[in-house]
Formats: C-alpha cells, structure tokens, sequence
C-alpha cells in the first residue's frame, strides 16, 4: 500500500485562460520560457548597453510585458539585472550585492503585467506595474559597464530562468513615463521603438532562432540568438492574436500529489476540464526552485476534450528511498505548445508520515528538518563528498572537527538553503592522516555529527 505523502500547491490554481488581467496584453506572438537553464536569448555586448549604469546625468528604462508562472530573471547583463522576486516584488540589481527591490506582490503570478525600472536625472530609480508607479522612488546601486553579453529571459549560468511568457522588451536612454502609454483601457500592447530606443524586441518572428530588434536612429542592431549551449532547448513562441483570442490551457488542474511506495512514487493528478489536450509530461528535481527534467519518455495520453474531472497516474520507480523527490507536471496541446502548472508534488520513498504533508511531519517530529549522510568514500585519500538533506528550506552550518576538537575546516557558514539534497566535496590534502568528525547544524537547534577517517 502507497502512504499519501504530499501536495503542494505552489501560487494559484492553473486558470482557465492565461488573461485574468484587465490590462491589454501582447498580440501576435510571444515567447514562452519553462524556467531551464537553456532557455535564454544572447545579445551580443555593445557600447549601447553602456547607458544602462548610476551617472546621475544618464537616465534610462527597461520594460516588458510578463505573465510570469513564478520568479525569475527578465534581462541580465554581468553589470545589472530585473527581474522577479519570489514574493512577487521586482528587483534591479548590480549583480555584486547593490539592490533596489519593491515591496511585495508587484506583480501577480499567472497574470499580464506591463513591468518596468526608470532612472530619471538623479540617483534613484522608479518601477512601474501597468503604468502605475509602485512604491517609492529607490536609490540606484553601482552600476559599472561590462562587456558581457546581454540576456533576456534568464540568467545564463545560474538557471535562474523565467517561468511563463514574455513580449515587448524594450531598452531606452530616456527616462519614460508608462502611464502615457500603459492604461487600464491599453487595447495594444506592442511598445513600439522611437529615437530613445536602444534595443526592442517585439518577438513576432513566430520561428527561427533569430530575435530580431528595433531601435532608434544612431544605435546599432542588436539581434538576440536563442541560447542553446547547455542542451539545445530555448525558449518557444506562441500564437496570441489579442484582442480576438484568449489563450486557453489545454487542462485546468485541480489536484496533483505523490504517493509514496518502497523504491517508487506514484504521482496522481486530476483535471476539471480538457480542451484540445494532446497528453502530459512529468518534470523531476531534488530541487524545490531549480533542476526540473522531463522523466517521462513519451507524452501520458489524456482524454484529450472533457468538460468533466479524469483522474491519472504515473509511476516513478527511478527513485532511492529516502531521497525527496519533487515534480511539476504539464500539459500539451494538439498544436505541440506546452504549458507548465503552478503546482508541486513531493514524494520521499520508502518513508510512511501517515498522509502528512512535510511540514506536518516536521511539526509532529516525524521527519527531521535535515539529515547528513555518511561520506564516500570512507576511508578515502585524500578527496570525499559529505551529502545532507534539507526537507524544509533553512540555515545550514557545515564544518569539520579533528580528534581534538578543534575546527580545520568551514564548509558552509551559516548559509540559507532551499530543500533538496546536496552534495559537498572535501578535500583533506595538508591535513594529517586519522580520525575526523564532521557536524551539520540548522534551524531549531539541529544538530547532528558523523565521523570519517583519512587514511594516507
């Protein structure tokens, strides 16, 4: 018998179309990015991209319109960055520590939001969210120009992609006022470039992997390239012919939780209603936030149109007990586009909380929040990797101990950590040969030590 582990819904239940905001939103295409480290747009650097700094002369603007599935990055360069913080606030940053971050719930998941960050004469910097200015003016960090190329979408090496839609990038040397342009009776959304356009980016092409930009007269062309160094994915484009369309979700979804077996998850999941749905697909982690991949080798078949609840399941027997295990499912339409849900499964095999979720086993101290492993190799020379699980996102405090007490080595300083399992290489080279201990500590007093030995 399977122990009913989880279910997790992370933001609000998928909507049955993806245009729940009163504002105007993007026509022709836009471009659906699924939160992968492959799915970015390069643009090659160029001096352009250098008004974008802190002078108090130099004002600037950088804008789009979004339909975000959760957080993630809008536009990236090595110099700055905007984009969307879990809480839903927006953030610019210098990408060295300096932020200027909103208040929370700026912008809402599952919904369009026209979003940007103005820099006017002066050291501050304004957002607005559909024209209308949110919060306080906020001082500018330190921006200084690098000659890294600029992406949109995602950040390149950290997989801190987008998750949703994007349309209507746009960079200018002015300082723009939105709520001249973006109103609650917006009945076009595209943005347009003008002699203060440095770069924009409708995302009309529809195919291809060129992106192709505008921009006002005296600036370069500066085409963005689908990124694809990592895997070959990138991001895709949707039809959405506004205002004589909505977009529909092949499958509205209702519940989506994990079972949990000896060496196997049984995921189940329901939808309230079908239209066009060509099947699912099943993306694992042992991540919360990051590191989805696809496990399922061919599309799940689905009832394909139902106007009535069907219920599915799917097993994962590549699992080992004891590990959580996270999943996100979507759907595909006949038309080949895929739609991921704001929803999160986690299963831990081979371990029964009685139909608990994790926080409720956690609370009820039938789950430990964290749990270290023993290292391996074991013994070892002069190299070994330390592993631990976090159930619950918290503080971690890894460090190593002689015989004698006394700490030789810091592995993590009192670090934030998402859930997930984690994997820390050691290397003992300079220290002498023998017994050592290492402790792991956390939130709520957690402690716990284990021993290894070093022989040379």
């Amino acid at each position: 018998m399977h122990n009913r582990t989880v279910f997790w819904m992370v933001g609000a239940i998928a909507v049955a179309f993806l245009c729940s905001s009163a504002f105007g939103v993007p026509n022709q295409y836009i471009l659906e990015y699924s939160n992968e480290l492959d799915n970015f747009i390069v643009v090659a650097h160029h001096s352009d991209f250098d008004a974008i700094d802190d002078g108090t002369d130099d004002t600037w603007t950088l804008e789009a319109w979004i339909h975000p599935r959760s957080h993630g990055r809008i536009y990236e360069k090595g110099s700055f960055s905007f984009y969307t913080r879990p809480t839903g606030a927006l953030r610019f940053s210098n990408n060295i520590g300096g932020n200027a971050t909103t208040a929370d719930n700026a912008v809402s998941w599952n919904e369009w939001s026209h979003v940007a960050v103005v820099k006017g004469v002066g050291s501050n910097l304004l957002f607005y969210v559909n024209g209308v200015q949110f919060g306080p003016a906020i001082a500018c960090p330190t921006v200084t120009p690098t000659t890294d190329t600029l992406i949109l979408g995602n950040n390149q090496f950290s997989n801190r992609g987008f998750d949703g839609f994007i349309d209507e990038f746009r960079i200018s040397n002015t300082a723009r006022n939105p709520g001249t342009y973006i109103t609650q009776s917006t009945t076009s959304a595209p943005l347009g470039a003008d002699d203060n356009t440095i770069a924009y980016w409708n995302c009309d092409e529809g195919s291809g992997t060129t992106l192709y930009s505008q921009q006002g007269t005296g600036f370069a062309t500066h085409d963005g390239i689908f990124g694809s160094v990592h895997g070959g994915f990138s991001p895709t484009y949707r039809l959405w012919n506004y205002p004589t369309e909505d977009l529909p979700l092949p499958a509205e979804l209702t519940a989506f939780y994990a079972e949990n077996g000896n060496g196997v998850i049984v995921l189940h999941w329901t939808t309230e209603s079908e239209t066009e749905n060509s099947g699912f697909h099943i993306y694992r982690s042992l991540n919360r936030e990051t590191g989805f991949e696809r496990i399922n080798g061919s599309i799940i078949p689905s009832a394909g149109n139902s106007e009535g609840p069907q219920n599915y399941t799917y097993e994962d027997q590549h699992v080992v007990n004891g590990i959580p295990y996270y999943y996100k499912i979507s759907d595909e339409d006949i038309n080949g586009y895929e739609t991921m849900h704001n929803f999160l499964a986690v299963g831990i095999p081979g371990v029964d909380i009685g139909g608990m979720t994790v926080e409720e086993a956690i609370l009820n101290g039938q789950l430990a929040q964290y749990r270290l492993d023993q290292n391996y190799p074991n013994p070892f020379n002069p190299s070994t990797t330390i592993s631990f699980l976090v159930l619950e996102d918290g503080e971690v405090a890894l460090n190593l101990y002689n015989i004698r007490g006394e700490r030789v080595k810091v592995l993590i300083s009192g670090e934030a950590y998402q859930s997930g399992h984690y994997s820390i290489p050691v290397n003992m080279s300079g220290l002498a040969s023998g017994v050592y201990y290492y402790e792991l500590t956390g939130d709520n007093g957690f402690r716990t030590v284990r021993k290894m030995l070093f022989v040379r």
